[in-house]
């Protein structure tokens, strides 16, 4: 073999291993956060989040985004322990679980896809704030991920992370509606006749 096929052979050898030890490089973690203020007081809004039930108001995962998807709930309907799970044809496998739940200031659920290979530790803090002289909440939502050693997942994390933000803008939107609901369909709670 001639000498210069020696030197290509070797140079394509060596940006090889190079791109492999770059993408390994790569961090296997993600964080996207995003806050919205809502014209109601906390406790309004977390008990939006602690029911699983009332999740379709607000969540930016629906059941009838996808043909044939079906959540199972499991445990307790709120709080601490309450999950649904889902495996279809459409999206694959999935678990969504409420593992900390702090009354109304914090909520904290897990989501796993793929059998895990893709988990996320979603934070959601309510913070009191003042819009225009009104009670309002200050909701703050995180999203930290952990993708699997795989070269493929390292190399999606910025579309994993732009996908999550835009869920979690619409999540955020969805849930100051609902909230906003919540209290225009709640009865007055002071007396006839004052």
């Amino acid at each position: 073999m001639p000498r210069y096929l020696r030197w290509i052979w070797l140079a394509m050898a060596l940006f090889s291993v190079a791109g492999i030890l770059a993408v390994w490089s790569m961090p296997k973690d993600w964080r996207v956060e995003r806050s919205i203020e809502v014209a109601v007081p906390p406790d309004v809004v977390f008990e939006l989040l602690v029911d699983l039930e009332r999740w379709p108001l607000w969540s930016p995962w629906q059941e009838s985004d996808y043909e044939g998807l079906e959540f199972v709930y499991e445990g307790p309907k709120r709080g601490v322990g309450a999950a649904y799970h889902w495996d279809s044809e459409t999206t694959g496998d999935g678990r969504v679980e409420i593992v900390e739940a702090s009354a109304p200031e914090r909520l904290v659920f897990t989501l796993a896809f793929q059998s895990g290979k893709i988990r996320t530790r979603e934070t959601l803090t309510l913070e009191p704030a003042s819009a225009s002289g009104a009670v309002a909440t200050r909701v703050r939502w995180v999203d930290e991920g952990e993708m699997l050693q795989t070269l493929l997942g390292r190399l999606s994390i910025p579309v994993i992370e732009e996908s999550m933000g835009r869920d979690l803008d619409t999540g955020l939107q969805r849930l100051q509606a609902a909230a906003s609901s919540a209290t225009e369909a709640a009865p007055d709670p002071t007396p006839s006749g004052s």
